[in-house]
């Protein structure tokens, strides 16, 4: 009997093999049995079993939660509360939502425990794309649009403006960050035909040398009609590894060799980060004067990226204070509710000692790690 003939028949085999389910007793074929997620495990009741028990445990919750709902409508507090993870639980079990007042569907113990796996889900990969998918979707961004254009929305974008005005009239370096930017950008679109402060300020000798340099760093489908949506103006070492204070440091972050196109995701993604391929490429001569013409190392590194993480995190922080906690996909907002931070990376570890440990945090543009470009 040959090799597929043999096969074929072991998985006629299978497909006529049965069990028994837990719930209804009877004897089935095993397609009628789910395989659990985590193992190569049969579940011990049958599909049309399993959506039973959850239609059923859904109507309960449902009309456990209406009871609930219509005796604080009436302005009656319930002596008990359903918890969804756990059942029955006295009132004072349960905290309020700080939006709508309202108990939470879970008590104090279920919330923190379903917030710690919450959180460490979106640590995961999976996690990460759903939350994307969610910010990116149709519901999540009219949920965005809401907030924004509510009263509370706008209080926070007058405050956030307000901050980086504050900041921006203060730090010498900002200003000259962002004159920079602001040229290369008026120069990119052609709003700009020349601009003599930006090639005084930079080691470019030429508005066609700057050209030069990005054109020839062009990947497939970029061109300076689409600077902005698809590509930006990323620096090999990043801005914030300069001292914007000091010429000289200006004119090697804006230098040829440090210069060049990436995509947005691509920029995002690389952000604050000292990676060696980009330094290296970026030439010794170009080093910010703080690095004393040394590659940094790994110690170097992890201060450098725990002093930006802990820029995010603060203003991460600040958000998450001045948003609803009502969002499903905020992890900000479970942070709080929770009290603490989760544990994390050493990085974040260390990133959330200097954030909370009052030290000033010094950066040389004057920009967070939430900046537009690198």
């Amino acid at each position: 009997m040959s090799e597929d003939i043999v096969h074929g028949l072991g998985w006629v085999r299978q497909e006529r093999a049965t069990k028994k389910c837990g719930k209804c007793r009877k004897l089935l074929l095993l397609l009628l049995f789910a395989t659990k997620p985590k193992t190569t495990e049969l579940y011990g009741t049958c599909n049309p079993c399993r959506l039973e028990n959850a239609d059923r445990k859904r109507k309960k919750y449902a009309a456990a939660k209406a009871t609930r709902n219509a005796a604080l409508e009436a302005d009656v507090t319930p002596t008990t509360l359903v918890c969804d993870g756990c059942g029955p639980k006295p009132f004072a079990a349960f905290g309020l939502n700080p939006t709508t007042g309202k108990p939470l569907t879970l008590c104090k113990p279920c919330n923190v425990k379903m917030i710690a796996k919450k959180v460490e889900y979106q640590k995961t990969e999976a996690g990460k794309a759903a939350r994307k998918r969610a910010k990116t979707s149709k519901k999540g961004k009219a949920r965005e649009k809401r907030y924004k254009t509510s009263k509370k929305g706008k209080a926070k974008t007058k405050r956030s403006v307000d901050r980086h005005m504050d900041r921006y009239r203060e730090s010498t370096a900002m200003r000259m960050d962002a004159t920079i930017m602001n040229a290369s950008n008026r120069l990119i679109s052609g709003r700009s035909m020349t601009s003599p402060k930006f090639l005084q300020r930079t080691s470019f000798a030429s508005e066609q040398q700057y050209f030069d340099v990005l054109e020839a760093t062009f990947a497939h489908g970029m061109n300076f009609k689409n600077h902005g949506p698809v590509w930006e103006v990323e620096h090999k070492i990043p801005r914030e590894a300069y001292d914007f204070d000091d010429p000289d440091d200006v004119k090697c972050c804006w230098s040829a060799k440090n210069v060049h196109a990436m995509t947005v995701a691509g920029n995002d993604e690389k952000s604050w980060k000292l990676i060696d391929e980009y330094i290296a490429a970026a030439g010794v001569e170009n080093f910010p004067k703080a690095w004393n013409g040394k590659v940094p190392d790994a110690a170097f590194k992890a201060a450098h990226n725990a002093k930006m993480m802990a820029w995010k995190m603060l203003a991460d922080e600040e958000a998450a204070g001045e948003r609803s906690s009502g969002s499903d996909d905020d992890d900000d907002d479970d942070d709080a509710a929770m009290g603490e931070r989760p544990s994390g990376s050493d990085d974040e570890d260390a990133a959330w000692a200097l954030a909370t440990s009052g030290e000033k945090l010094v950066h040389h543009s004057g920009f967070g790690p939430w900046a537009d470009s690198d």
